[in-house]
């Protein structure tokens, strides 16, 4: 394509053709200027289409790109752009077309004919014609790629010196002449712990100073700065010790460049604390290897002495004088075939360890636990042996004693007519005696290895696992238990079994337990047992056909009157109410005896439980006498039941007969009715219970308590504690199996010297009569954000008023007993708000003990105690009001929530008396 250039006007417009000679002649002249300057321009220049087409290039472009001329001409300038810089260019072109702007300049890359990227300086203009409509553009670039690869070498060598200095392990601060900081690492700031404040600022002299603070002698710090500043040509290099205990390695000389000109002074300092400390521990380990009792000799690989310790002198009785320079072979004797084996191996190996005997010179026969290590020079090659031998003469003899012993003890087990065993921690048996085949009928070795609790009764094994564990916790404490083992032939014997962690062993979870076969006598004693059931079934079969006699004297009696009724002031139907009551009571009284046998159905119906207690009340204030005093707390509301009226008059009659047999010279006897709502939540306090609406019947005593190892028995059958004829053992029994029948469940509160709580759950009824409807709404739970102390025993009740008091958005501290409450205490005692306690608890310290040592601490501290004893009982000699700073357990959320509030924010706290 053969394309004239014409010179653009001011305008940017070509100039068109004149019939003026003289305005050609111009024309053609400003025309040879511009293609002249065009063909021999230095830097590259095109006329490029609106496409991109290249419609005229100069040499100095093609050479910058590396096509011809005639090879460009056939491409776009788009062709040979790099992809990642096209988009930027392409921006440019659209807007310059737009009129948005004139002219452009850029930094871009095209891909050289070669393949390689360039870098250009590229201006672009576009001139227009006399329309104002684009014609073409006019790009002049020029190749800055050298440029651009020496800008980014010195920025990658600026970068890198700096980052060299910055990540030097020495501190480097440089000054100059006047002692002003050039520059300081990141190295120097931390090793002199230099704040941003005065690392920052330009002032010197406080630079200084701070630096000299720092230092154990600022005078001699300053001293040594100002004569090296005094001095520009002289190099130093001395120590300094911090106030923190650093000790830095200082350095210092003068900048010159090449002409020896003074610029400055540049200080390195490096920590070699570790350095000055490992030097010491070397002249401490030299002092040791002087105080140390093991024997320490370094010989040439020729057994010439080189090195002999005091251990040596003193083991050996000759001097380091008397034995540097000789062979070893001069100075002891020794077994050579031991010597030999063991000096070629350490040669090989680089070391060797083993027992050596050797006789002195003296004579006398030693034996030596040695250690050899081969020593190497500067070259790695062998130059010596150091040689650490530790006497255990001693030991080696203490062992054969321990052997014979050992000897002596495996002979009495072999022929021991107990079972004896070796646990580990996870129950598997490590050893076990030979009479396994005789008590078990196992060989010893088919029970190694396996696990003891493959052999125990499921039943009991849960109690063995527990006392596995406390045995290993509880070091050299004996325990003594009985379990059920499997015998081979698939029967179960009951050994009764020691045990206690093997002294010396207790941390590696060892246990030798010593089992004697008891089956027999076991069986014997359940016989006899049960005799004494049958004997007591006897006498309550006597007191019942003597109770029952009395009941139908009343009958005759109440029936001859109505005979005579006119001879006395009664009525008819008054006597024939009495009657119905006394037959009532002997019903009762039989029904007793065949609920127990299970050969009594249930005469259910819809009652009031209110009710009923208060038509059996007169006949218990009879039955109960008057050393007793009772007290009725009813529910404000009619607590309907689904149930049988005479069951339910047994329940009372034998919970507060037997409430009454407990306090013997008279007490307090308290029944209540409440309500209670079980959620998920507050049902899995008590493992019977489930959610739902029920009713409480609660019997408190304030008797003599049951002890903590009976309570799991109480509801056995013939189960009393009793004195022969007073008791049948079989009252809570029936008292358990009407609870059940009517689908609820009874807990127990006890502890001796306080009384007892009998607390019964029956199911209310979720179809109330029509007069009996509108009963209170469920209330509203509220929470808080302090923080609680909870001090639980039980860990399931725990655990559930964790996540209860949790949820309400409290902070809860947990202790198990008052000790433990005590070390939390010690931690949070400014933290914590409230103390939420068990007045009964294990440990040694009551719920009221501790509320007294902490509120002497902090008499702002609010106290919530929970029972499983209503407040009367529970605060015999100390002031408990329900729902103020008492909680009666069990209890629902929504009481405990209320509780918390009322505590934390209508009473003050109120310290126990």
């Amino acid at each position: 394509m053969n394309l004239s250039i014409r010179s653009p006007d001011t305008t940017g417009r070509l100039r068109g053709s004149t019939d003026q000679p003289q305005a050609k002649d111009a024309l053609r002249e400003s025309e040879e200027r511009f293609s002249s300057a065009f063909e021999y321009a230095p830097i590259g220049m095109a006329l490029v289409s609106l496409e991109g087409r290249w419609l005229k290039v100069n040499p100095a472009l093609c050479k910058v790109v590396g096509y011809s001329e005639d090879e460009l001409l056939t491409r776009t300038f788009q062709n040979i752009t790099h992809p990642e810089d096209l988009e930027a260019d392409l921006s440019y072109v659209r807007r310059i077309i737009a009129g948005e702007i004139h002219s452009y300049q850029l930094e871009k890359r095209y891909i050289h004919s070669s393949g390689r990227p360039i870098t250009v300086q590229l201006s672009v203009s576009l001139v227009r014609d006399s329309q104002r409509q684009p014609r073409y553009f006019i790009s002049q670039m020029q190749d800055i790629t050298e440029h651009k690869r020496a800008e980014d070498e010195l920025r990658w060598k600026t970068a890198f010196l700096e980052a060299q200095v910055d990540s030097a392990l020495d501190g480097i601060l440089v000054v100059d002449g006047q002692g002003r900081k050039i520059l300081q690492n990141q190295r120097h700031r931390a090793l002199w712990k230099e704040p941003a404040h005065i690392a920052e600022k330009e002032d010197y002299p406080a630079q200084l100073q701070f630096f000299a603070a720092q230092t154990k002698n600022p005078a001699e710090f300053l001293e040594k700065v100002a004569y090296l500043y005094a001095h520009p040509e002289e190099v130093s290099q001395d120590e300094i010790e911090l106030v923190d205990g650093t000790i830095l390695d200082r350095y210092s000389s003068p900048v010159r460049d090449k002409a020896g000109r003074h610029y400055g002074r540049i200080w390195t300092f490096r920590d070699i604390t570790e350095r000055k400390r490992a030097e010491e521990r070397i002249a401490e380990q030299a002092a040791l290897i002087d105080q140390t009792h093991d024997v320490i000799v370094v010989r040439d690989l020729n057994h010439r002495i080189i090195f002999w310790n005091k251990g040596a002198e003193r083991l050996y009785g000759l001097t380091a004088a008397e034995a540097i320079g000789r062979e070893i072979d001069e100075l002891i004797q020794f077994d050579a075939v031991t010597f030999l084996e063991a000096f070629k191996t350490v040669l090989r190996d680089g070391k060797w360890s083993g027992e050596m005997q050797k006789i002195t010179g003296a004579g006398d026969k030693l034996m030596l636990h040695t250690r050899w290590t081969l020593l190497r020079d500067a070259r790695n090659q062998p130059k010596s042996i150091l040689v650490i031998g530790t006497d255990i003469t001693e030991r080696k003899r203490a062992e054969g004693e321990l052997r014979k012993r050992e000897d002596r003890f495996r002979l009495l087990i072999e022929n021991a007519s107990d079972l004896i065993t070796i646990l580990n921690g996870e129950g598997l048996i490590r050893f076990q005696s030979p009479s396994a085949k005789r008590l078990l009928g196992y060989e010893p070795e088919d029970v190694v290895g396996r696990n003891a609790f493959e052999f125990i009764h499921p039943l009991d094994a849960a109690r063995a696992a527990d006392t596995l564990k406390r045995a290993l916790t509880d070091a050299n404490v004996p325990w003594s238990e009985e379990y059920r083992f499997r015998h081979q032939d698939g029967s179960w014997r009951t050994l009764q079994s020691i045990g206690r962690n093997i002294p010396g062993e207790a941390a590696d979870g060892f246990v030798v337990i010593n089992s004697r076969d008891v089956t027999e006598s076991r069986d014997l004693e359940a016989q006899f047992r049960q005799a004494q059931k049958m004997e007591a079934f006897g006498q309550l079969a006597s007191g019942v056909a003597h109770d029952f006699n009395n009941i139908l004297a009343v009958i005759k009696m109440l029936a001859g009157l109505l005979r005579r009724e006119q001879a006395l002031a009664s009525t008819p139907m008054d006597f024939a109410t009495e009657i119905e009551t006394a037959a009532e009571r002997g019903a009762n009284l039989t029904r007793q005896l065949l609920l127990f046998s299970q050969r009594q159905a249930l005469q259910p119906r819809d009652l009031d439980l209110n009710e009923t207690i208060k038509h059996i009340a007169k006949m218990l204030h009879r039955i109960l006498g008057e050393d007793v005093h009772m007290q009725f707390k009813f529910a404000p509301q009619p607590l309907f039941v689904h149930a049988d009226a005479g069951m339910l008059d047994q329940i009372l009659l034998n919970l507060t007969v037997n409430a009454r047999d407990a306090m013997p010279k008279g007490g307090r006897l308290i029944i209540e009715t409440q309500t209670f709502e079980f959620d998920e939540v507050t049902a899995a306090q008590t493992a019977q219970a489930r959610p739902g609406s029920f009713v409480c019947l609660s019997v408190t005593d304030t008797g003599c308590g049951i002890p903590t190892e009976n309570l799991p028995r109480i509801f056995e059958p013939f189960f009393t504690t009793k004195e022969v004829g007073k008791g049948s053992g079989l009252g809570l029994a029936t008292v358990f199996g009407i609870v059940q029948q009517h689908n609820g469940w009874i807990n127990v509160y006890s502890e001796v010297g306080l009384g007892t709580a009998f607390r019964v759950y029956l199911p209310r009824l979720t179809q109330v009569p029509n007069h009996a409807a509108g009963g209170p709404a469920l209330a509203t739970i509220t929470g808080g954000s302090e923080t609680i102390l909870l001090v639980e025993d039980d860990s399931a009740l725990r655990t559930t008023m964790q996540i209860v008091l949790s949820g309400l958005g409290y902070r809860v501290l947990e202790a198990r007993n008052g000790v433990e409450a005590l070390e939390v205490w010690k931690q949070h005692r400014h933290e914590i708000h409230l103390l939420l306690t068990d007045l009964v608890m294990d440990g040694g310290i009551t719920g009221r003990e501790l509320a007294g040592q902490l509120l002497q601490q902090d008499s702002k501290l609010r106290v919530l105690y929970v029972s499983g004893y209503s407040a009367e009982i529970a605060s015999k000699d100390f002031l408990l009001e329900e729902g103020v700073n008492f909680l009666p357990k069990p209890f629902e959320a929504h009481r405990l929530a209320q509780a918390l509030r009322n505590c934390l924010e209508k009473n003050p706290p109120k310290k126990p008396a």
